[in-house]
């Protein structure tokens, strides 16, 4: 993948990251139903640190697959394939 590409990637899930941390911080209630996302991935987000985002982002070149339904993205980006909640 070019390298132009992959920055562009981690920077827009940074982005994301820290928007949606934010948001989650100063709203919790509203933050849920216009992201999309069930409590738990709400709070996995908002308790991350700078320096765990940053180590999200160096090993991540591939944008955070985040569902309405909060049962991707970050909280089964880390599980094998096989282990991750199905619909």
């Amino acid at each position: 993948m070019n390298s132009q590409y992959q920055k562009t990637i981690r920077d827009a899930n940074m982005a994301y990251l820290n928007m949606a941390q934010k948001f989650i911080r100063d709203d919790m209630k509203s933050a849920l139903e216009l992201l999309g996302m069930s409590q738990d991935a709400a709070e996995l987000i908002m308790n991350l640190s700078e320096a765990q985002k940053n180590q999200y982002r160096r090993k991540r070149d591939f944008a955070v697959p985040i569902w309405r339904d909060g049962r991707h993205g970050l909280e089964a980006a880390d599980q094998p394939p096989h282990t991750q909640a199905r619909g």
